[in-house]
């Protein structure tokens, strides 16, 4: 007892008092047997390719073999069919949405500028292949030692250099001190 819906990827089967959905998507269908009749109506079983298995038995044969018939249409027979990779934007999309160009979008940020450097590091996806090719990065790194422990120890070498590296940076009285210090 319960109710089957058929949606244009789904098969949703509720059960009676409707506290529990069962959500099968057409592309996990691996197979769909008519098995055969009893006084109760026209069993089906549903199997998934994730081994899930549903057993529904529709009380009228003619239901029951529409269901059967539609469920074996609805199942993709390869996955060139699925609407992902049938779909066809329309002509009139093209024009709206141009091909992102990572070099577009730095120059909309400002960069390069003084405070950011590009390099072909990447090029060919040798240091990592999930990054793009050009990569801008600081255009100074500089790192500085703390020989003194805890947060209140001054170094004044380190806080002289700090402040020549300020001075000497034209384009912004700010700097960024990134503190890498294991906790």
């Amino acid at each position: 007892l319960g109710t089957v819906y058929l949606t244009s990827t789904h098969l949703i089967f509720i059960d009676p008092e409707g506290k529990r959905e069962t959500w099968i998507l057409h592309s996990l269908i691996s197979s769909v047997e008519k098995l055969p009749l009893n006084p109760q109506g026209c069993p089906l079983r549903i199997r998934t390719k994730h081994f899930l298995s549903a057993e529904f038995t529709v009380p009228r044969e003619r239901d029951g073999q529409d269901l059967y018939f539609t469920l074996l249409q609805l199942r993709p027979d390869s996955y060139e069919k699925l609407y992902c990779f049938q779909f066809q934007a329309p002509s009139y999309l093209e024009k709206v949405w141009d091909p992102f160009l990572l070099s577009t979008e730095y120059m909309r940020m400002g960069c390069p500028n003084r405070e950011w450097k590009v390099e072909d590091i990447n090029s060919n996806f040798d240091i990592c292949d999930t990054y793009p090719p050009i990569i801008y990065v600081p255009a100074s790194i500089t790192r500085c030692s703390q020989p003194l422990a805890g947060f209140s120890a001054r170094c004044q070498e380190d806080e002289q250099l700090l402040q020549c590296i300020l001075k000497t940076n034209t384009v912004t009285a700010s700097m960024y001190i990134v503190d890498t210090r294991p906790r």
